[in-house]
């Protein structure tokens, strides 16, 4: 029961973070074409997000009282 908690937990954050890659790049594609931001501005904010992302998704899968029933 308790992997497929993990599973769960696991696509959803999966699916959080493909929906927002998706949706932050094409707005920056949008701006960039448009010539509201350029190109170096466009390209820290995509690594800025990157980064972002990357640090949101390196917290504990599951809930606090169930890692710590699992040790």
């Amino acid at each position: 029961m308790e992997l497929r908690k993990l599973c769960r937990a696991l696509q959803t954050r999966m699916a959080a973070g493909y929906r927002f890659t998706i949706g932050f790049n094409s707005l920056l594609l949008a701006l960039g074409i448009g010539g509201v931001i350029s190109p170096q501005a466009s390209s820290a904010a995509h690594n800025g997000s990157t980064i972002a992302l990357s640090a949101l998704n390196a917290r504990p899968y599951l809930p606090a009282e169930t890692s710590e029933r699992a040790e």
